[in-house]
């Protein structure tokens, strides 16, 4: 069984562009899942920023491995220059780029000097509070490829440039039943996947994990 087939399914608010500010920040603080529609259309960058031009102005990047499950992993990290992780994705496709920072409110520059340029052409869009925004990251895979099940404790918005992604969504209440790492396990914390579940999600053990 995969997660998909556990989910209970219910409908996605849609919200069709343009989306006003006052509108769109009252519906997130609902914190409910939402699908903008059209809205990247109005964003200059979303069309420039293709993959040959990502080369040309990233440096090295950070990457991550598959694990022996196939599912990516975010605390197994690697770097690698954005020539060879191009090359990688064309080949072996077990690569996969994530978590590269193009804007950190945290550090001065926001991103690292290879990102530099993207962050200079981002726009945040005006349903997103810019005072509450803490980061904003590039992601590149393979196609194909499996993230872990995880909780995120922020709301969080999602661009896609090219392709496809699939959801499983569950709210707050059914955390429990993620069997998450405890915070008290010192292995999970020094690998950081408190947030993690420990449920392979595309072969779900069900006598293992029966809730």
């Amino acid at each position: 069984m995969n997660i998909f087939e556990t989910a209970q399914l219910e409908p996605v608010t849609r919200i069709p562009a343009p989306v006003s500010g006052i509108v769109g920040r009252a519906l997130i603080e609902d914190k409910q899942p939402i699908l903008f529609e059209d809205v990247a259309d109005a964003w200059p960058w979303v069309r420039k920023w293709t993959f040959d031009y990502i080369a040309s102005v990233a440096g090295e990047v950070i990457v991550s491995r598959p694990s022996d499950d196939g599912i990516y992993r975010y605390h197994q990290f690697g770097r690698m220059s954005f020539a060879e992780f191009a090359e990688t994705l064309e080949t072996s496709k077990d690569v996969y780029m994530g978590l590269n920072p193009i804007y950190r409110d945290d550090q001065s520059p926001h991103a690292p000097k290879e990102l530099l340029a993207l962050a200079a052409e981002l726009t945040i869009p005006d349903f997103i509070d810019s005072a509450r925004l803490h980061a904003a990251y590039l992601w590149i895979g393979p196609g194909g490829n499996n993230t872990l099940l995880h909780f995120d404790p922020w709301g969080s918005l999602l661009v896609v440039l090219e392709g496809r992604k699939r959801f499983a969504l569950f709210p707050p209440d059914q955390t429990s039943n993620m069997y998450g790492y405890s915070v008290l396990d010192v292995k999970s914390l020094l690998q950081y996947k408190v947030l993690d579940s420990q449920i392979v999600p595309t072969d779900i053990d069900q006598d293992r994990y029966p809730r």
